[in-house]
């Protein structure tokens, strides 16, 4: 029974989720702005852990990564769309740790973009109750906006992960 219910949670709900079933503990992988309102069903699942990409606090850079976020019926571009995610993340990490949910945190790193915002990244994300952080590489695929991009050195990231342990 739990796992048809984590299955229908995460086929509704979820853009990029992740079950565990082999084990007595499920994770999600997500960026998804419907965190807030399913901490708790996440919790009753037993979800033991969550994955949420964040690669911003700052609007104005998360405006330059997300394209555009839906917000019910409203499409938000730039700033607004920032502002959005950032809020439904803040929101969401806060009511998972408080369900005593293990949260990790991944960063995905855009040159020039967002590489000088790790830091602060992880620090926020620590003040909200992320367990976990990381620093992942952009990989750019023809035909997307950062396409054209070449992906960070190895060393960068390296690096970015050093000064973004907690």
């Amino acid at each position: 029974m739990c796992s048809s219910s984590l299955a229908n949670l995460c086929c509704m709900h979820f853009h990029c989720a992740v079950a565990s079933p082999e084990s007595n503990f499920f994770s999600f992988a997500a960026c998804s702005t419907i965190f807030p309102a399913n901490a708790e069903a996440l919790a009753d699942l037993r979800v033991s852990h969550v994955t949420v990409t964040v690669c911003a606090v700052d609007p104005e850079i998360g405006g330059r990564i997300y394209a555009w976020v839906r917000d019910g019926e409203r499409r938000l571009v730039g700033r607004a769309a920032g502002e959005h995610i950032l809020s439904a993340q803040r929101a969401g990490i806060e009511a998972l740790v408080k369900l005593g949910v293990m949260v990790k945190i991944n960063t995905i790193v855009v040159p020039g973009v967002n590489e000088h915002h790790a830091e602060q990244v992880a620090r926020e994300t620590s003040a909200l109750g992320a367990s976990l952080f990381n620093c992942l590489p952009m990989r750019p695929v023809t035909g997307t906006p950062f396409g054209t991009l070449q992906e960070p050195p190895r060393e960068l990231i390296q690096n970015l992960r050093k000064a973004c342990e907690h």
